[in-house]
């Protein structure tokens, strides 16, 4: 399962992007929004989908990983094992 910081690392090696800041912009999201989401912030999951394209990864794995992160900053022990169920289910 990667984090959020992994897959947005990922979209900007697979893309040959050469900043945050570029990938930032081909998110159509801000570079200070970008620092907030690979910090842990939660991600929307028009975000997510749009990661996954540029990763080349399942969106659905993407959400996964993604809801993953927020029930385990939640503290959501009951569901983060469905999450991590799924992700895996879509890792390919």
């Amino acid at each position: 399962m990667h984090t959020q910081r992994q897959l947005m690392e990922l979209a900007k090696e697979r893309n040959g992007l050469d900043s945050f800041t570029a990938l930032a912009t081909r998110l159509g999201i801000t570079r200070s929004a970008l620092s907030q989401f690979r910090l842990g912030a939660p991600l929307s999951p028009g975000l997510a989908m749009r990661i996954a394209k540029l990763a080349g990864l399942d969106s659905a794995y993407v959400l996964a990983c993604a809801e993953y992160q927020r029930a385990s900053r939640l503290e959501q022990t009951e569901i983060m094992p469905v999450w991590k169920r799924i992700a895996k289910a879509f890792e390919g």
